[in-house]
């Protein structure tokens, strides 16, 4: 087969054009940015560069049409947050569910409706439009975060002051919940489990997105899941982040409807990449001692030293597709160049021509 992979500058993307490489497909990516992880992967046979998705969705969608027709694309599977304009451009052959399906799970206040619905014990969510609404959520046990948003960016825990809030509404507001973080991504088909990965998060990029990966089975979790799903009678990509209180209650934070880093705990599955086609005769999970880290982004914030760096597989460098590795730094570039000339954060360069905010 021959797949189009979206989103090449993200690790879960790298990963997942490995394991199709492997299994003997052909792997195509289309990325707006000039570098990427996979423009340098042995097991991507042609890059295509593409519109912003955010900046020009028609032409992003007519250029995702035309390598479709012309490179003869069996499937497109979008990874990152462009899974929103993918869905939105309703391409035939694309993995993923349509917009009204996929932006009431991005949204954080949506999503909780959604849980609450299933009957799965939703978080206690308010939505305001405005400042003035937030004020009485101050000096409380209470975080505050866009509706829209990736990586705990311009998350509040506990804010005491408004003029920590920056860019524009809608925000929620939930309750403040100490206990465990969990992170649980699965793929999914018409509401069936295909595959699920259940890993704490630990060693994170602040309060964002985890850079270090351990299988832990957690049958709770397994349990919310295929309820959800389910219920949703869901297809394509789906994960969740979790707090499990001192109790024991699990209390599901938010949503993410596309590909996560939970792809690299199942990445060494036999049998993953089958399951865009076919569905497994049981659900795939992965080894129990599976460990993953982004072990350069660790070293550089001085999480570990490099004793601990070599713990785990590191999801960048592979001796069969070294470059991607060897060159990571060179990705970094143009989202330097980026995030100076917007005057944002490094993170928030990495999504910024991707990002969907409603």
């Amino acid at each position: 087969m021959r797949v189009l992979l979206t989103g090449g500058r993200a690790p879960a993307t790298l990963e997942l054009a490995r394991v199709l490489a492997r299994a003997g497909h052909q792997v195509e990516v289309a990325e707006s940015l000039s570098l990427h992880r996979c423009r340098f992967s042995r097991a991507v046979e042609r890059c295509h560069r593409v519109p912003a998705p955010n900046r020009q969705p028609q032409l992003f969608a007519q250029a995702l049409q035309t390598l479709m027709t012309t490179r003869a694309i069996d499937l497109l599977i979008p990874t990152c947050e462009e899974t929103y304009w993918v869905a939105k451009a309703g391409l035939a052959g694309a993995w993923c569910e349509p917009p009204e399906k996929l932006l009431p799970l991005h949204s954080k206040w949506q999503f909780q409706q959604r849980v609450a619905e299933h009957g799965l014990n939703p978080v206690q969510t308010q939505r305001c439009n405005t400042l003035p609404q937030l004020l009485p959520y101050l000096n409380g046990a209470h975080v505050i975060k866009p509706e829209y948003s990736r990586f705990a960016q311009k998350v509040l825990i506990q804010p005491r002051q408004l003029s920590l809030l920056t860019g524009a509404g809608p925000w929620v507001v939930q309750p403040f919940i100490e206990g465990r973080e969990w992170c649980v991504f699965a793929m999914a088909r018409a509401g069936r489990l295909l595959a699920r990965a259940i890993y704490p998060s630990e060693m994170r990029l602040g309060q964002g997105s985890a850079l270090r990966f351990r299988y832990q089975h957690h049958q709770a979790l397994s349990e919310w899941l295929d309820r959800f799903v389910a219920g949703e009678a869901y297809t394509g990509f789906v994960a969740f982040d979790f707090i499990e209180d001192p109790a024991g209650r699990l209390w599901p934070l938010e949503c993410n409807p596309r590909l996560t880093s939970g792809i690299h705990l199942l990445a060494d599955q036999a049998g993953l990449a089958d399951l865009f086609w076919n569905d497994p005769g049981e659900v795939l999970t992965p080894k129990p001692d599976s460990r993953a880290q982004l072990s350069l982004a660790l070293l550089l914030l001085g999480k570990f030293g490099w004793k601990e760096a070599l713990a785990a597989r590191d999801v960048i460098f592979c001796r069969q597709d070294p470059w991607p590795g060897l060159l990571q730094a060179l990705t970094l570039l143009p989202l330097a160049a980026r995030a100076v000339g917007q005057r944002i954060s490094m993170v928030e360069a990495s999504t910024w021509d991707i990002e969907w905010n409603g």
